[in-house]
């Protein structure tokens, strides 16, 4: 994993910086891509550390709730 993190950290340097950070939440947070690419602002609750993903069925029913690392809720040192 560090391996994988520390590739897409340079990968910045290739391509564009909006890609390399959903590449790095992809990574930490093992979501399926069309769960990224669909999540919105407030599906994120910094302060649970968790990401809440709306049922199919009904959008006001959370399906899923995965939690974020320190690193996926984003360093203001790095960013």
């Amino acid at each position: 994993m560090p391996t994988l993190l520390r590739a897409i950290d340079t990968y910045a340097e290739q391509g564009d910086k909006q890609t390399m950070h959903a590449l790095q939440l992809l990574a930490l947070t093992f979501v399926r891509t069309n769960e990224l690419i669909g999540a919105e602002w407030p599906e994120f609750d910094q302060e649970a550390a968790a990401v809440g993903y709306p049922g199919q069925q009904n959008e006001n029913e959370i399906r899923a709730y995965r939690p974020l690392s320190t690193q996926a809720l984003g360093d203001p040192q790095r960013a």
